[in-house]
C-alpha cells in the first residue's frame, strides 16, 4: 500500500485530494477509516483556526483553550497542535507544549481552585510564587478594577 498526501499546513482548495491511497482494495478499505478520522478531525480544527486567525488579523494574539471541552484527553492533544498549525499563537495545554516543543503554553489556571476559596483566610499562608504574593496581587488586581476594598474574594 502506498499514501501519498499534501504536507502538513499547507493551503488545499474544496475538491483536492488531501490523501491518495494505492494498493489492493481491501487493504485500502479498511485503512479509510482511520485515515478519514485522522484527516478529518485536523482539518476541521485548523481550518477554523485559521478562519479565526483571518478575522482577528495578524496583531492580534490568538489562544487555544479547548482542553477541557475536546473530545476526549488526545483529542485536547492534537487540537492544540492543529490550532497551532492554522495560526493561533498558543495554548493553554501544557502537555500539548511539552509533546510539540514549538507550541507555546500561555494561558490561565485553575478556576476551581479559586472558585474553593471563599475568602482570604481560606488561603494557604505560602501563597508565594516566583516571589510574589498572589493574594496580594490577587487584592492589588481588584483595587485598580474598581472592586470594595476588603471585599470578599469570592462573590
Amino acid at each position: 500500500v502506498t499514501v501519498h498526501a499534501v504536507r502538513e499546513g499547507t493551503v488545499v482548495f474544496p475538491k483536492c485530494p488531501l490523501l491518495r491511497v494505492h494498493g489492493p482494495i481491501g487493504l485500502a478499505q479498511l485503512l479509510e477509516t482511520s485515515l478519514l478520522n485522522l484527516v478529518n478531525f485536523a482539518s476541521l480544527v485548523t481550518t477554523n483556526a485559521a478562519r479565526m486567525r483571518l478575522a482577528a488579523g495578524p496583531d492580534c494574539r490568538l489562544l487555544e483553550f479547548g482542553l477541557r471541552r475536546a473530545q476526549g484527553p488526545d483529542g485536547g492533544v492534537s487540537a492544540s497542535r492543529y490550532a497551532f498549525v492554522g495560526g493561533f499563537d498558543g495554548t493553554s495545554n501544557v502537555l500539548a507544549g511539552k509533546i510539540f516543543r514549538d507550541l507555546p503554553v500561555s494561558g490561565t489556571h485553575g478556576h476551581s481552585y479559586v472558585q474553593a476559596h471563599r475568602s482570604r483566610e481560606d488561603l494557604p499562608a505560602d501563597c508565594i510564587l516566583n516571589g510574589v504574593d498572589i493574594a496580594e496581587a490577587a487584592l492589588q488586581w481588584r483595587g485598580e478594577l474598581g472592586y470594595e476594598e476588603g471585599a470578599a474574594l469570592h462573590e
